[in-house]
């Protein structure tokens, strides 16, 4: 992890959350860096089991390219 990144977890706190009302899961992911990150995706997958009937998941960067789910081996983060 980037120093500037240690910084902004520590002022701002996590770059991915999680909103749940009664019927919905809201999943923020941070692909900021073109990555998502082993832990970012285990927390997905995590949260996904839990998620509630409506479930809705965001990002910065376009998860699909050409239509298709991209290649997780592809968006590992490579600083880990």
């Amino acid at each position: 992890m980037f120093p500037a990144d240690l910084l902004w977890r520590e002022l701002i706190g996590s770059t991915v959350y999680r909103i749940d009302s009664s019927d919905t899961s809201l999943f923020f992911l941070d692909n900021a860096n073109a990555s998502f990150g082993y832990d970012q995706i285990q927390w997905l997958e995590d949260g996904l089991k839990t998620a509630k009937k409506n479930t809705f998941v965001f990002a910065q960067e376009n998860l699909f390219i050409n239509g298709s789910p991209p290649d997780y081996e592809q968006t590992t983060d490579i600083r880990e």
